[in-house]
């Protein structure tokens, strides 16, 4: 069953639903529940299958749908194999996205390949899918000879209908512009063996810019702007130094003694576009150094402008609760409410969630379970779902007094049952009540 959740709501939030992954049995990756949630904590609908993560509400040919990762997570921290599945909103299955072909996983044979960070399906009406392949490199750059084995973080393009391959993408296939050496991830065993491949670019998310793809690398602190048709970066942003970007006023690299703008992120997306340039947003975990769980810090929400012609950056937001804030080490998202102005944030391996208004206010937090039972991603949607499946019906005697039970997985315009039949009293109406409503 879900987790409870505790709601703490101080202002006017954005309407919608809140779309996250919860554990149904502690903190192991395969009890993800792909969940969607009332913003009262209330349960709306519940994947059928563990093993579901990253629930996201699209548009495919022009009709609203909901997209979910379904499949296996690996031992290690964010990373699965499985496939992309897309719904209606009533719950049908319009497709299922797969890769089967072409991938290796350290010896272990899977249905489908594809990774559970990213499932962001393009203006196109394709499907952009993040992908760990199991690979040999030369890994003399950092001391370990050229008998190497990482992990490649790849981008594929899909078809939804077919799951065709129809565009791909290798960081390793570019090591003369993403070098291994600028990896923050740590070699904590000897990279000489398929189960021990160096995840040295850890990809967590893709969105569409410009001619080609934002790629986001969480161990390198950086986000990367690939062409589409040649597959070379044109451009690069480092939470460290900024890359091909100066820095905001007040983290200039030659400044910098340790503060940096941002550390091992999630979620960059475009938030606009403009002739000169564009505004970026991300969740910056900021972390210290890898594996440091104890020494206390923030993680934020940040709004970047990037100007491709001067090659200057500025921040335009950096978001945190002041008064109760979180780090988090791994996972989280950042969400701009187009409807407020406000921002939503999860708080990814931490089990919270948080809405901030137009002025930087939190008007709305969630908190359930504790380290480890968090959500890879939380976010707020509109929508209406509209089951086909029947309500399910329960009742309990208690002597001369039954009690109904009664739920709709997924109904988001239920307001009120109608009970026929119910002996002398003929038909009763009374209102819906969280997630299941009982009446004796």
């Amino acid at each position: 069953q879900p987790p409870v959740f505790d709601i703490n709501k101080t202002g006017t939030t954005a309407d919608g639903y809140i779309f996250l992954d919860t554990n149904t049995n502690g903190a192991e990756a395969g009890n993800l529940v792909a969940t969607i949630i009332d913003e009262d904590g209330q349960l709306i609908w519940s994947a059928v299958d563990t093993g579901t993560t990253n629930p996201s509400y699209q548009t495919y040919n022009g009709e609203d749908v909901i997209v979910h990762w379904s499949g296996q997570i690996s031992g290690e921290i964010g990373r699965g194999y499985g496939q992309v599945v897309i719904l209606d909103t009533s719950y049908n299955v319009v497709a299922n996205v797969t890769l089967t072909e072409g991938i290796y996983a350290a010896g272990t044979i899977y249905d489908s390949y594809i990774d559970a960070h990213e499932a962001l399906i393009t203006t196109d009406n394709t499907l952009l899918v993040t992908v760990y392949n199991t690979t040999q490199a030369d890994l003399t750059s950092v001391g370990w000879g050229s008998a190497g084995w990482i992990l490649d973080s790849m981008v594929f393009e899909l078809d939804i209908a077919t799951s065709e391959v129809l565009w791909s993408w290798s960081a390793a296939d570019h090591e003369d512009q993403i070098p291994f050496a600028a990896s923050h991830e740590p070699i904590v065993e000897i990279p000489h063996f398929a189960s021990t491949a160096w995840d040295y670019f850890h990809i967590n998310a893709i969105a569409e810019y410009s001619e080609g793809y934002l790629i986001s690398s969480r161990t390198l602190w950086n986000v990367y702007y690939v062409e589409k048709s040649t597959g070379n970066v044109v451009w690069y942003y480092n939470g460290g130094d900024g890359g091909n970007f100066t820095l905001p006023v007040g983290f200039e690299a030659e400044e910098n003694t340790g503060t940096q703008l941002f550390k091992y992120q999630h979620d960059p997306r475009v938030l606009s576009t403009s002739s000169t340039g564009l505004v970026l947003t991300l969740f910056d975990n900021n972390n210290f150094e890898y594996g440091d769980l104890l020494t206390p810090n923030n993680s934020y929400g940040l709004e970047i402008s990037l100007n491709t012609e001067t090659w200057t950056s500025t921040l335009n937001q950096l978001l945190y609760d002041e008064a109760n804030p979180v780090h988090t080490i791994a996972e989280g998202d950042r969400q701009t409410l187009a409807s407020t102005g406000g921002v939503f944030i999860g708080y990814g391996f931490q089990p919270y969630a948080k809405e901030f208004d137009a002025s930087g206010n939190v008007v709305w937090s969630a908190n359930w379970g504790s380290l480890g039972d968090g959500a890879y991603r939380a976010r707020k949607y509109t929508f209406e779902g509209t089951p086909t499946t029947l309500p399910k019906i329960a009742a309990e005697a208690d002597g001369s007094e039954y009690t109904v039970y009664v739920s709709w997985n997924g109904a988001t315009e239920v307001t009120e049952w109608e009970l026929v039949g119910c002996g002398t009293a003929g038909t009763v109406t009374f209102d819906k009540s969280g997630f299941e409503t009982s009446w004796t």
